[in-house]
């Protein structure tokens, strides 16, 4: 629309244009972090029990051997890198 036209309109009538063009980007916006965040999400995906498991005697000596021994006595940020797959940190 031209911008004479606009602003020969009601101020309702415009309001109204404009909101029907901002929910309109705002759903825009909102379906393409959906699809984006859809697609992100798939490397964060969990690890199948049995790939878990051969890791997880590696993980528990890495955090023993080479957090633990460097000072980090905090025991939720231990357990946190005992349970959560190294790609994952």
């Amino acid at each position: 629309m031209g911008a004479l036209f606009l602003l020969t309109m009601a101020p309702h009538v415009l309001f109204f244009i404009c909101m029907q063009r901002f929910i309109g980007f705002i759903f825009c916006v909102m379906a393409l972090a959906l699809i984006c965040g859809s697609a992100l999400g798939e490397e964060n995906k969990p690890v199948s029990d049995k790939k878990m498991d051969s890791y997880a005697e590696d993980r528990l000596a890495m955090v023993k051997h080479q957090i633990e021994s460097r000072g980090v006595a905090d025991s939720s940020v231990l357990e946190a890198m005992r349970k959560v797959p190294r790609h994952l940190f």
